[in-house]
């Protein structure tokens, strides 16, 4: 089973609010669970926000997808529970994948999740990402269950493992690495400034709703 844990919040530094601006008719946030969703590998997807005042509105207005209220700043602890959350009353699947998404990934690639998690394969004490190969904003990353179970056993989380998800994993299991020939580290898709969420705008206007990564390289004559 593929369970998506896309983790969105109001208060971004850099550009407060972000999730709940509007892209062609939608918000990012929608944008990126109707992208998530895409996919067919996908099981359930589960928008994971904060019990803070300002993400009332992602729980208002996010209405096809389950979201669960957790934790602002430990986001570790959120993933968690919100897994627990949605099995409450019911077995956990031995063959449990997690599929971490950032809610400010707009142009997040249905095709590339799946990649990611036809190479993951159910592989044990393994997580697979594409963070060296593939533009910023399309990030992915897979992992089993019994890793989130195994992060938060740590005795002695730091402040970095609890904002950030997979910290632990990136440093106690083994790490597989998505490739990609010719690489696109150098291109940067996520939005954290008003000039990247005019970009993801201008993609979606020019391109629809149903484009790839390719489809990205050719408007932007990035080219293959």
């Amino acid at each position: 089973m593929n369970l998506a844990i896309i983790q969105a919040r109001m208060g971004s530094s850099r550009l407060p609010g972000k999730v709940a601006m509007d892209i062609c008719g939608k918000s990012m946030l929608q944008r990126v669970i109707d992208r998530v969703n895409k996919c067919q590998l996908i099981t359930t997807t589960i928008v994971a926000t904060s019990t803070n005042s300002e993400d009332n509105i992602i729980a208002e207005t996010i209405k096809d997808v389950d979201v669960y209220r957790g934790s602002n700043d430990d986001v570790l602890e959120r993933y968690y529970r919100t897994v627990l959350h949605h099995f409450k009353g019911r077995s956990m699947p031995l063959d449990l994948n997690i599929i971490r998404i950032t809610a400010d990934c707009p142009l997040i690639d249905p095709d590339v999740i799946g990649t990611a998690i036809i190479k993951h394969c159910d592989q044990r004490e393994t997580i697979t990402v594409n963070l060296h190969d593939y533009p910023d904003g399309l990030d992915v990353e897979v992992f089993p269950y019994a890793g989130l179970m195994a992060s938060m056993a740590t005795k002695r989380r730091r402040r970095m493992a609890r904002e950030h998800v997979t910290t632990w994993m990136l440093s106690n299991y083994n790490v597989n690495q998505m490739e990609r020939d010719p690489g696109l580290a150098h291109l940067n898709w996520s939005v954290d400034v008003m000039e990247e969420l005019e970009f993801s705008r201008k993609i979606y206007e020019n391109l629809g709703d149903n484009f790839r990564l390719v489809d990205i390289l050719r408007y932007t004559g990035e080219g293959e």
